[in-house]
């Protein structure tokens, strides 16, 4: 991701370039890579709404260019992006799927007129931007599957062992605490005759 907006500066000549990407509930963008903005990473969180240029992009899922972004009185600039002396910029989605997952943007400081070219040679690096991120979400959920059959083996495993039925219940927490990503895992064993539930573990 850092080569995507390094590539975004460099090949258009910008004073900086960022990748923005929506969270779960697609309500918040946060800046997740930046070239020129650094300190701001995983600091700058803005709302997705029509009134923040990014989220105008996202929302519409089509690129937007702005000649003169204090001049053009659409949209709200945060604090920490008014501080940088945006003049102009240009931003495009970033699409996986069909689906809006960021936004791409590049700046500058002086008025500037983006072109056709520059809009569909930024529309190729969110291209980039999401497949890479696709790649790195669907690793990450095999990663997680391939731990979890790997506890469930483990599980069935204990279960056929027999032994100890406390020992055996508290390890099962444990394997399935770590399975799950949980903090704190309770078993609870059922009494037929009494309707009870206790908990050994």
């Amino acid at each position: 991701m850092r080569k995507v907006v390094d590539t975004a500066v460099q090949a258009l000549h910008t004073d900086c370039s960022d990748l923005m990407l929506l969270d779960e509930d697609e309500q918040t963008l946060t800046l997740a890579f930046s070239h020129g903005r650094e300190h701001l990473i995983g600091r700058l969180q803005i709302a997705n709404t029509d009134e923040i240029f990014p989220g105008y992009i996202i929302r519409r899922k089509t690129p937007l260019s702005i000649e003169d972004m204090a001049g053009d009185g659409r949209f709200q600039v945060p604090p920490a992006i008014q501080d940088c002396q945006v003049v102009s910029a240009l931003g495009v989605p970033v699409l996986a799927g069909g689906k809006v997952i960021g936004v791409l943007i590049v700046d500058t400081q002086k008025r500037r007129v983006f072109t056709p070219e520059d809009t569909h040679f930024l529309t190729l690096l969110a291209n980039q931007a999401a497949l890479a991120l696709e790649k790195a979400r669907l690793f990450e959920e095999a990663r997680r599957r391939a731990g979890e059959l790997q506890a469930i083996a483990e599980v069935g495993g204990l279960v056929t062992a027999g032994g100890d039925i406390q020992s055996t219940l508290d390890t099962l927490a444990q394997k399935i605490a770590q399975a799950t990503g949980f903090q704190a895992v309770g078993i609870s064993l059922y009494d037929a005759e009494q309707q009870v539930l206790s908990f050994p573990s």
